[in-house]
């Protein structure tokens, strides 16, 4: 192996934090394509490598969220932050559960995390520049021109998509760099 797993996940999040900073679609695209490798890669996600190995419960702290806004809103697209914030008490998933989020609806058609993430590395030049594959991920495709607060709706999207697996990788970051975590923080 060229590099070991434990260097690729400390420069796989050194990279993921400094694409979210730059607050660039191209960075942020990039990102997406970062946090497929960490958690949803085939075979088997980097993420999933290291935390047994170092014995680190990943728990991913988001917003708690209701579908019920998303299904019945009357509009062509509703979308809410999973970021955790002053509205919502957070809650604490694993990433099976995190990654089945959903908080993104297009037309008749709902996203979850991994939705967002795949679509992003496969069609958006994450990691692939293809062409979406079925309607669902042409939707997405089709809804990036549209500009929400200043930016791109995917841009809001995979910003806190990021910012919540930035904080979920911390523990197994100073796990692997020998930190000891204070318990209960």
């Amino acid at each position: 192996m060229f590099i070991s797993h434990e260097e690729l996940f400390l420069k796989t999040i050194d990279d993921l934090r400094n694409k979210v900073a730059s607050d660039d679609d191209y960075n942020l695209v990039r990102a997406a394509g970062l946090c497929r490798h960490l958690l949803t890669d085939s075979g088997k996600p980097l993420v999933k490598i290291l935390d047994r190995k170092y014995g680190v419960k990943i728990e991913f702290t988001v917003a708690s969220l209701s579908m019920v806004g998303l299904q019945m809103a009357n509009l062509s697209m509703v979308w809410t932050t999973i970021s955790p914030n002053h509205l919502s008490d957070p809650v604490k998933v694993g990433l099976k559960d995190f990654l089945a989020i959903q908080f993104l609806r297009i037309e008749n058609h709902i996203y979850s995390v991994k939705d967002v993430i795949r679509a992003a590395s496969h069609c958006m030049g994450g990691i692939h520049s293809g062409v979406p594959k079925d309607e669902k991920e042409k939707a997405l495709h089709d809804i990036e021109p549209r500009v929400v607060g200043g930016h791109k709706t995917t841009h809001h999207a995979i910003t806190s998509i990021c910012n919540v697996v930035i904080s979920a990788m911390e523990p197994l970051e100073a796990a692997i760099k020998g930190i000891p975590q204070l318990q209960g923080l």
